[in-house]
């Protein structure tokens, strides 16, 4: 089947160089600081590097660190071997909390979110000898949350292994002398692991990082003036929709409520001032790298033998009457396969809802609506994937499980009023 585009494909995944900065996001940071003083109390016992040592006497607090798979919550120490005490028994002082915040605000901003954000602790971590916690992302425990924070706490000098490694390839340095402090920001649906630790102990504090949802003016007045002649020029060569591949992944039960991270949320909010509408798409691409509604991905993985399929199969099943299910139940417990017919039936009938025909009922293509080709898609750090929600299945997550969905292979249009650009 031929797939036709209108003709602003030919700009889609263009770098153009007022949006550049969307090419330009990271995901995690991290540094170090130095904060001499106890950073708290679990009950008597003081949370300071020269007492973690001592940290079995927390013996009775301590619990086996438990993960999600999809809304699952499982306890396995092939996946993940630590200990954790959870934040109710833990007691910040004003000041450390205070030096985080100072500290989170400052590299939140650095990694490209434009809204304020507030830290919440979550719990404390310890690995000991054989510890380990297999690559996954953070399930984010409050619909605001956009940041994991990781604060490592030196304990001793003779750790071995016990890294933190983000990505597949960033290794975050480990604290090496007392006082110091190792601060690793990432966004929560970034991959991350911690490595096995062979010697010594690793001892942590993870805390969730929440948006409050208040801009951050600075962040947005950086790019407001490149951005705006952006979409002037679009207006000259008579685009009317435009948008991006979205930089994240998103866990939510609605895709039309999800709170948006860093280039994405600064996208959202640069376009809002002329925008007549902002739809968030789930998308899928062919072997070109065209830009799909993810509904035209059976017709991509049926590709040539679409029409033969469509031709055959319609026919067979036209007189398809679902009365006979139960005869067909019983034929294929005998293996004669046409229970599969009727499946195939169901597939062809929803995938008929996608197709338009000529005046003589024989010519078929897209309906238009489904193939995106009325929108630039600007060209961002994202990486275009073939499959829709690839891999979910065997994807681990931090804490616990969730209900709702992965949103892997998302898209946000933006439909453009022009007559809202200021001057």
């Amino acid at each position: 089947m031929e797939i036709t585009r209108p003709h602003f494909s030919s700009f889609s995944r263009k770098s153009f160089k007022e949006f550049a900065f969307l090419k330009n996001s990271k995901h995690y940071l991290s540094k170090s600081f130095s904060f001499p003083d106890a950073l708290g109390h679990i009950g008597d016992f003081e949370i300071h590097s020269k007492n973690l040592k001592n940290y079995k006497k927390l013996s009775k607090l301590l619990q086996d660190s438990k993960f999600g798979k999809g809304k699952s919550t499982k306890l396995d120490k092939e996946i993940r071997d630590s200990k954790e005490i959870l934040a109710k028994h833990i007691k910040l002082t004003p000041e450390f909390s205070k030096e985080i915040q100072i500290q989170v605000d400052e590299m939140a901003l650095r990694l490209n979110h434009p809204k304020q954000v507030e830290c919440h602790l979550s719990k404390m971590v310890i690995y000991e000898e054989g510890g380990h916690f297999n690559a996954h992302i953070d399930t984010n425990h409050k619909p605001n949350m956009i940041f994991t924070l990781s604060v490592e706490i030196f304990v001793n000098e003779e750790n071995e292994g016990g890294i933190l490694k983000i990505n597949n390839r960033f290794e975050v340095p480990s604290s090496t002398k007392e006082d110091e402090l190792i601060l690793a920001l990432f966004y929560h649906d970034v991959l991350h692991e911690v490595t096995e630790l062979t010697e010594g102990t690793r001892i942590c504090l993870i805390f969730d990082v929440i948006d409050l949802e208040n801009v951050a003016q600075i962040q947005i007045k950086e790019y407001e003036k490149e951005f705006k002649k952006g979409i002037q020029a679009f207006k000259k060569i008579g685009v009317k929709k435009f948008g991006v591949l979205a930089d994240h992944l998103y866990i939510g039960q609605n895709k039309e409520n999800l709170i948006f991270k860093g280039n994405d949320a600064l996208f959202c909010l640069l376009t809002k001032e002329f925008c007549k509408a902002m739809e968030v798409v789930e998308v899928c691409w062919d072997e070109n790298g065209r830009i799909f509604r993810k509904e035209i991905l059976p017709i991509l993985q049926f590709s040539d033998s679409f029409n033969t399929l469509y031709n055959e199969i319609k026919e067979e099943d036209t007189d398809y009457d679902e009365n006979i299910a139960e005869k067909e139940d019983e034929e294929e417990s005998k293996g004669d396969g046409k229970k599969k017919k009727s499946e195939n039936f169901d597939i062809i009938n929803d995938l008929s809802k996608l197709i338009n025909y000529d005046s003589e009922n024989q010519s078929r293509a897209i309906a238009d609506n489904f193939l995106l080709g009325d929108v630039v898609f600007l060209k961002t750090r994202c990486k275009e994937k073939q499959l829709f929600k690839g891999g979910n299945d065997d994807l681990w997550l931090g804490n616990e499980g969730f209900f709702g969905e992965i949103w892997e292979n998302l898209a946000l249009i933006v439909e453009l009023d022009y007559d809202l650009i200021k001057k």
